[in-house]
């Protein structure tokens, strides 16, 4: 089988309760960190700064493997700007949730990320926690 295909590792107890951040730094400044919380029932992932085409590639790491939690939970409080290349990260996710059989609710919206969802009709789409 070539490199890179075939399941993934199984994540044990102690790796699931770690909690485990990534950073993506311009000029030794973090912009934009995810922080991932993870148990047998939920994968919360804590967001902060901008959700932009710098920084969707960091978000959308955290969906290169199977998802082994039946829920995600984008916790969005810290999320300070999102332009389209958030949304098509956001829509990237919930792709992968409706393919793999678990559910992504976003928490925390801001008033201007949630303008950007109910602009382009996304809100509908999305769930979201008021």
């Amino acid at each position: 089988m070539p490199r890179g295909e075939g399941p993934p590792e199984p994540i044990d107890a102690e790796k699931r309760a770690a909690a485990i951040e990534f950073h993506y730094a311009i000029a030794d400044d973090p912009v934009f960190t995810v922080t991932l919380e993870a148990d047998d029932q939920v994968r919360v992932l804590h967001l902060a700064g901008d959700l932009d085409m710098m920084s969707a590639p960091v978000f959308i790491e955290q969906f290169r493997h199977s998802i082994h939690s039946p829920a995600v939970t984008i916790d969005m409080t810290s999320v300070t700007f999102m332009d389209s290349t958030g949304i098509a990260a956001l829509l990237t996710a919930r792709r992968q949730g409706i393919a793999e059989g678990w559910t992504m609710t976003l928490r925390g919206l801001r008033p201007n990320v949630a303008r950007v969802l109910s602009i382009t009709g996304l809100d509908a789409i999305l769930t979201a926690e008021s």
